[in-house]
Order: C-alpha cells, then structure tokens, then sequence
C-alpha cells in the first residue's frame, strides 16, 4: 500500500509539473501565431515599398521586399518555395491577393528583363509564375495587354520568350502583328483588331478574310520571326502604313481614340 501511495503521489507530481510547461507552451504559440498575424497583415506594405523602388529604379531593393511579401504569402498558406499557385486561393473571397500576386511577378519580370544575368534563371522564374498566375483568370486580357506595351513599348532583352508568352495567353488572333509587335508603332495592333471586328466582321466577304487569315497568320508570322531584324523593320513600317490606310479609308475609329459621350445635364 505505501508504494501505491509513493507511485501515486510521484504521478500526481508529474501532471502538477506538466501543466506550468503547457501553459507556456501555449503562451509561445499565441505569441508565435500572433506574429505571424501581424507579418501578413503588413504584406502589403512590402508591394507598395517594392513598387516606390521598382519606379526609382532602386530594382535590388525592390527585388528585396517583392520577395519578401512573396515569402509571406507561401508562409501563410504552408506552401513550399516558389510553390504559390491560384488553385490554392478563393477566386472569389482572395481575387484581389491573387491580382497582387500577378502584378508582383510581372514587376519582377521586367526587372529580370534588364538585369545582365548569363543564364537569365530568374527572369524565366517569375516569367512562368506570370503565365500561372494569368493564364485561364478573368484577369488575362489585362496581362496580355501588360505584354504588349511592354514589348512595343520598350526594348527587352528576352523579347522573344515575352512574345511567345503573348501568344499563349493573348486572345486578339493577330498573329502578324504579334509577330512585329516589337518593330511596329504601339497603337498598330489596337487599330488592326478594330479594323478586324468593326470593318471586316460585319460583311460576308470580311468573315471569310478573317478565317483565311487565321489559317495562314501562323505560317506567315513564323516567317518573320525568322527574318533578320532590319527586314523585320521594314515590314513593320509598311504594317503602320498599311493600317493608317484603313483607318482613313473605312473611317473606322480605334477604342482608344473614342472620345466619351457627353452626359446631358437634367
């Protein structure tokens, strides 16, 4: 009977101990978990101080808090390096953390773009990531459209790997004027496809050209990407000219020139 009490009373001494150390163990995962709280919630802070360096051209600082919000997104989801994908977001409830995301990538993307790196491993990275956090998203169009000025706009180094991503994830189906988008004046592919839905698709005849077009734009477009680049700056130039032509002669009026209407005062 003494033992049972000794091993009773050494049991009893032994939960009695246990609890002050669960309790602080306790105290340390609120503590750990509170602070996790308060990284994420200050996330955003990192993409606007990335941004601010990105237009100082501060890049090395900016790569620095893009990362770091990124890491935070993966920390917060237990996602593993460089694992982020939409599938593991709401699309309704976190759409706008998966724009953010997509616009982190593509910043990063074009920082990549002009850094003088031998492999290029980076740039191809967050490349990729643009494509997942773009391709089969409501917000798609808008990243095509962010490829397009870019490409006509400035002067990439990877022009050809930002062109073929265009490909993939643009919808207009101008696959020539894709192919010179970086030979040709910036408004030159918005005046063609207006041409191609207010001009050409409203007469029998011009249904016909688009589906022709679409068959033989691949093979043409394929063509030119092969051609050396002052060929290719020559047919860009008589692709501005050509869609200045129709613009005057069909009188059709590209989206961007379309001025608002007036709202009548009551």
């Amino acid at each position: 009977m003494d033992y049972d009490r000794g091993t009773m009373t050494d049991v009893k001494e032994v939960k009695e101990s246990k609890r002050p150390r669960s309790k602080i163990q306790a105290s340390l995962d609120k503590a750990r978990e509170d602070q996790r709280l308060d990284i994420f919630r200050k996330r955003v802070d990192h993409v606007k101080q990335g941004l601010s360096a990105f237009d100082n051209n501060r890049h090395s600082d900016a790569i620095k808090f893009f990362t770091t919000y990124l890491r935070i997104i993966e920390d917060w989801k237990d996602i593993s390096p460089s694992g982020l994908s939409p599938n593991r977001f709401d699309h309704k409830k976190e759409v706008a953390e998966i724009l953010l995301i997509n616009a982190v990538y593509w910043t990063l993307v074009k920082i990549y773009d002009k850094a003088q790196s031998p492999t290029g491993k980076e740039f191809f990275q967050y490349l990729e990531k643009f494509i997942v956090f773009s391709k089969g998203l409501p917000h798609q169009k808008l990243s095509a459209e962010h490829l397009r000025i870019y490409i006509s706009q400035e002067k990439p180094i990877h022009k050809d790997a930002l062109k073929n991503v265009y490909k993939m994830i643009g919808t207009g189906g101008c696959f020539i004027a894709t192919s010179l988008l970086d030979v040709t004046n910036e408004k030159t592919f918005l005046h063609l496809r207006n041409f191609r839905d207010q001009v050409l698709s409203k007469s029998l005849f011009g249904k016909l050209a688009i589906r022709i077009y679409y068959v033989i734009g691949p093979v043409i477009a394929k063509i030119l990407d092969k051609l050396p680049n002052g060929v290719r700056v020559f047919f860009g130039k008589t692709l501005d000219l050509l869609t200045r032509f129709c613009s005057k002669r069909f009188r059709y009026e590209a989206d961007f020139l379309k001025k608002p209407e007036r709202t009548r005062s009551t």
